[in-house]
């Protein structure tokens, strides 16, 4: 029996609302931690910005998996029967205005938290209160992705290769990393007082780097084959186009080899960069020597994330070829 969407939905989110909590949850907890274990006024703005990137994480895939459940018709959407997205309802929910907005309105109840609550009970309020704002916000844009679907709009080319799509994915992951580890700068580990070539410096620099990069392994898991076919009905991406496998000599070697190659390369490449800073006697800020350091995680990142999405990619074309057999 075809479930109809609002029990589809019920299901889901008895997953969905954990999930999103465990990810708000553990990213506002090592923040914390980087701060030190004290949350001010001034840090509404990173906090805000660590929930609202986020819930763009989440809001960005949702138009295409629902896309995926419509066109299969493997739920009943009689609900939206009659209903439709209006322009303005249509421009809320585009996802970097959905994001803008969670971010104020995240920053508005993190800010009154700090503002009139003791500190502890400050962070308890903001941790169990400000996910159900991206909840919320998540649980809007996916009824107006869904009540968009059925209506007939222009489908337009929006990725022209696996590239673009795996580039916006990697900024996004890192941007939430980085404002995760900012508080970092006030660490003594991580001053840059003693310079650039410091082997406390660069030890730290290199455990950082190494822990942003396994930790964004761990959550780069989920399959996008779902995301992917839902976006090819979509027409955002073409399914006539080649998409080669970037390095398969090193894609076809174990993980741990891979990350044993990264990691000795990452050493190097942070010996060398602070090295060089030296000798060139460059004064550069704490973030941007972390971006420079960070180069390497972030092309291995890239790599993995791409290889896997390649593959979904891959499979979600040939189930939309077959999709396209069967209509025939």
């Amino acid at each position: 029996m075809i479930p109809d969407y609002l029990t589809f939905i019920r299901r889901q989110d008895r997953s969905l609302l954990p999930y999103l909590y465990f990810i708000c949850i553990l990213l506002i907890a090592l923040y914390v931690k980087n701060r030190g274990y004290l949350l001010t006024q001034e840090d509404a703005f990173p906090v805000s910005a660590i929930f609202s990137l986020t819930m763009f994480s989440f809001v960005y895939e949702l138009k295409g998996y629902w896309a995926y459940k419509y066109e299969i018709g493997n739920i009943n959407f009689s609900w939206f029967q009659g209903k439709i997205a209006s322009r303005f309802e249509v421009l809320l929910w585009h996802p970097l205005v959905a994001t803008g907005c969670c971010f104020i309105v995240c920053y508005l109840a993190v800010k009154a938290c700090l503002f009139f609550l003791p500190t502890i009970t400050a962070m308890v309020c903001i941790a169990f209160f400000v996910p159900i704002i991206v909840y919320l916000m998540c649980w809007f844009a996916r009824n107006c992705y869904v009540k968009q679907l059925q209506q007939e709009t222009a489908l337009t080319l929006k990725y022209r290769n696996l590239h673009y799509y795996t580039c916006l994915n990697v900024t996004m992951t890192f941007l939430t990393s980085f404002v995760v580890v900012s508080p970092l700068v006030a660490d003594d580990d991580f001053s840059l007082s003693n310079g650039f070539f410091s082997a406390k410096l660069i030890v730290a620099m290199l455990i950082l780097c190494s822990a942003i990069l396994m930790v964004n392994l761990i959550f780069a898991h989920p399959s996008r084959r779902y995301t992917f076919l839902g976006r090819l009905f979509q027409k955002e991406f073409d399914v006539n186009l080649v998409n080669t496998m970037v390095l398969p000599g090193i894609y076809r070697k174990p993980l741990w080899l891979r990350l044993f190659i990264f990691f000795t390369l990452q050493l190097f490449w942070i010996v060398a960069m602070s090295l060089l800073l030296k000798l060139l006697g460059w004064g550069i800020y704490f973030y941007a020597y972390l971006i420079v350091c960070m180069i390497p995680a972030m092309g291995y990142f890239y790599l993995h994330v791409y290889w896997r999405w390649h593959d979904d990619y891959m499979t979600a074309c040939d189930m939309y070829l077959r999709c396209g057999e069967d209509k025939n």
